[in-house]
């Protein structure tokens, strides 16, 4: 209750924003196919990596472990800085072909949008993207093992040095959730302009400084509504999973009792509702982000080709007020 008394005055203006975006979303739904794809990519990655894991842990002590141990911790941090940037890598070239399709629809060029993002973002901006989520990768293996080493300190009664941990493990999470969500936004001009990533972080900064964007962001809950839509797809996937299971599942014959069968499907269901509805809504999350960086770039564009003037020009007023 508290959260939306305070998010109130900002829910007009997101709503205005979301239906701009679902607009152009609605003319190239082709992106559902890279949704689904990387969706896919994603979990086979994470599972190659742990097996992988798996093997060289029996191989080198003859036992798994989670990584918290001193035996395991030279084999554990590699994997998981592997599997956190291959992941990252997937999710990103996913982000900026959705980035690179709402460019295209913003100065409508014609051609085959979709095909023309997905050779920039596997093409020139591959390289961005790999040196990106190197960073955060990188910020997060080093948390991963700060937090491991506070783990152990608590375990040894050194207060001192859980304190010093906890700090370090608070910094990098910040570091990290700051570097994250700026990338999303350097990875937008990856898309539409395909230069090297330092370039793109200048071009960025120097652009969200510039033309008042800082306003517009802190004012927009795009972020709020996809997180929101991701929870209902999960809610909605475990609801029709447990629908299914207690319209088909029996007792009779099987070791799994029926409420076992029904509660086992609603986990998958809501898993499956979860990555497949975090990767549609995350195409919104992306859309957002080019239009807005379009914007600030092209201004007239928005009112002018596509006749969202009522956007634009609430856009313009929180950029003229913050400037």
């Amino acid at each position: 209750m508290l959260v939306m008394w305070c998010w109130a005055r900002y829910i007009p203006f997101t709503i205005e924003v979301a239906q701009m975006v679902a607009a152009a979303f609605s003319e190239n739904l082709e992106m559902v196919a890279i949704s689904a794809f990387g969706g896919l990519l994603g979990p086979i990655w994470v599972i190659l990596v742990v097996v992988a894991y798996a093997a060289c842990e029996l191989k080198l002590t003859g036992n798994l472990s989670d990584g918290e141990g001193k035996e395991s911790s030279d084999a554990f941090y590699p994997f998981f800085f592997v599997c956190v940037w291959g992941s990252g890598v997937i999710q990103n070239i996913c982000h900026v072909a959705y980035c690179g399709v709402f460019s295209r629809w913003y100065y409508e060029e014609e051609g085959a949008p979709l095909l023309k993002s997905l050779q920039v973002a596997l093409g020139t901006s591959f390289g961005s993207i790999c040196q990106g989520t190197l960073i955060i990768a990188a910020i997060s293996t080093v948390e991963t093992a700060v937090r491991s080493s506070r783990r152990q300190a608590q375990q040894d009664g050194n207060m001192v040095g859980c304190v010093i941990s906890l700090v370090l493990e608070c910094f990098l999470s910040c570091i990290g959730d700051l570097m994250e969500y700026f990338n999303q936004w350097v990875f937008v001009l990856c898309a539409i302009r395909g230069g090297t990533f330092c370039d793109s972080v200048k071009g960025t900064c120097a652009m969200i400084s510039c033309s008042g964007m800082k306003a517009v962001i802190g004012d927009l809950l795009i972020d709020r509504v996809v997180m929101l839509g991701s929870i209902l797809s999960a809610i909605a996937g475990a609801g029709l999973a447990a629908l299914a299971a207690c319209l088909a599942a029996t007792d009779a014959g099987q070791q799994l009792s029926k409420a076992d069968i029904i509660g086992l499907c609603s986990l998958l269901g809501s898993l499956t509702g979860l990555i497949s509805g975090g990767g549609v809504m995350g195409i919104m999350s992306s859309g957002t982000k080019a239009i807005l960086m379009c914007w600030a770039e092209d201004p007239d564009r928005l009112h002018q080709d596509h006749g969202f003037e009522d956007v634009h020009e609430e856009l313009s007023n929180k950029a003229r007020e913050w400037k």
